[in-house]
C-alpha cells in the first residue's frame, strides 16, 4: 500500500495510526473487501464491526469514524482502481442506489 501511495505521487506517505498501534493497511483493506466495499460498508453501518477485528481500546470512542477516515485517504483510490480494472459492473450507479 505504501508503494502504490508513492505511485500516486504520495512521497511523503506514512501509515497512520489508531490506538496507539500502527493501522494495518493490508488487513483493513481485506476487511472492508469481504463486506462489498467501502460503499456497503459505510451504507451497511459496519465500521464498528471492523473496529473490533483490530482491538482498538475502547478509550478510543471515535474508532468507526477515525478508521473510515484512514480507509478513505489510505485506500479508497486502491479499492476504486481494482474495482474498475476487475469489477467494472460494481461501479455502476445503480449498484449505489443512485
Amino acid at each position: 500500500m505504501v508503494l502504490y501511495q508513492r505511485e500516486l505521487g504520495n512521497d511523503n506517505f506514512k501509515v497512520p495510526s489508531i490506538g496507539g498501534k500502527e493501522l494495518d493497511l493490508c488487513k483493513l483493506y481485506k476487511a472492508v473487501y469481504v463486506r462489498g466495499g467501502s460503499v456497503q460498508v459505510s451504507t451497511r453501518k459496519l465500521w464498528k464491526e471492523i473496529v473490533n477485528e483490530f482491538q482498538i481500546p475502547s478509550s478510543c470512542t471515535s474508532a468507526s469514524f477515525t478508521l473510515r477516515n484512514h480507509y478513505n485517504k489510505c485506500l479508497l483510490a486502491y479499492e476504486t482502481r481494482w474495482m474498475q480494472q476487475n469489477h467494472p459492473e460494481a461501479l455502476r450507479p445503480d449498484k449505489f442506489g443512485g
